[in-house]
């Protein structure tokens, strides 16, 4: 955003939205956008890291269950950070320069996070852990302690 609206960065794109032609940024509107953007990420990440768990209880192992949570939830969450940032992007033509400095910040991160960030930071990380991740629960003993055998087995 600082690239944007304090150093003129997209001045070729020609557009009244991304012009910094006031060569300053509202200090506002980070904080502002702040919330906004942690919660949209929070929201996706949660939902991804809840269907990795879900594969993880039905026994698959750390990176399997990785995989297809995010192979399953890969589209709704695509689909619903398109539509975040389509609604932020209206923002975008107010002719107010803190709407516009606010609503760029929400875009960017929003896409961020959806391209970026929960398909490649987020899965890596997890690969990392390995089954560290799930240390307080049961699923961090393995698929072997997931469904443990009945005394009469």
């Amino acid at each position: 955003a600082v690239l944007v609206y304090h150093e003129d960065a997209l001045s070729a794109w020609q557009a009244p939205c991304l012009s910094g032609h006031m060569h300053a940024m509202p200090w506002l509107a980070p904080v502002v956008a702040f919330p906004f953007v942690v919660g949209i990420c929070l929201d996706y990440d949660v939902f991804l890291l809840t269907k990795v768990t879900e594969f993880r209880a039905k026994g698959f192992e750390p990176i399997h269950a990785i995989r297809q949570g995010v192979c399953s939830t890969s589209g709704i969450i695509s689909v619903a950070g398109l539509i975040m940032a389509g609604c932020f992007v209206n923002l975008m033509r107010s002719g107010m320069i803190f709407l516009n400095c606010g609503a760029f910040i929400m875009v960017t991160g929003a896409l961020f996070d959806t391209f970026f960030v929960r398909t490649l930071v987020v899965p890596a990380a997890m690969s990392l852990f390995g089954t560290l991740q799930w240390w307080p629960s049961e699923l961090y003993w393995g698929v072997g302690h997931l469904h443990p055998r009945s005394p009469s087995d």
